[in-house]
């Protein structure tokens, strides 16, 4: 499967934060010309490999952002990827590090 998810609900969020299997988030804001950038290369990535990356909304998701924050204890930026396992943070990407070769290290 290659898709970009929609993340719009508390339970997923907690599901997907509680997987022992690799799981990448997106932070997105739909007013950032960056962020618009961000998301264009992570759609790009995501077509030709295969990937699921979890979509959020920082604007219509404030809660769901806010939490990712607090609990991955990484601070908020948009756009921003987070690389997540077994509840930790492994890895994290902002504005114009969000790129091919941190996509192809971190998300596979």
């Amino acid at each position: 499967m290659n898709t970009l998810l929609a993340l719009d609900s508390l339970e997923t969020l907690e599901q997907l934060l509680g997987a022992k299997e690799r799981v990448v988030f997106f932070k997105h804001s739909t007013r950032c010309p960056v962020s618009a950038w961000a998301e264009e290369r992570v759609s790009d990535y995501v077509r030709q490999h295969g990937s699921v990356i979890h979509l959020v909304d920082v604007l219509r998701s404030r809660p769901l952002s806010n939490l990712l924050a607090e609990r991955l204890r990484v601070r908020h930026e948009s756009p921003q990827l987070l690389v997540v396992e077994g509840g930790r943070c492994l890895a994290h990407a902002s504005h114009d590090g969000i790129d091919e070769a941190f996509l192809a290290r971190h998300v596979g």
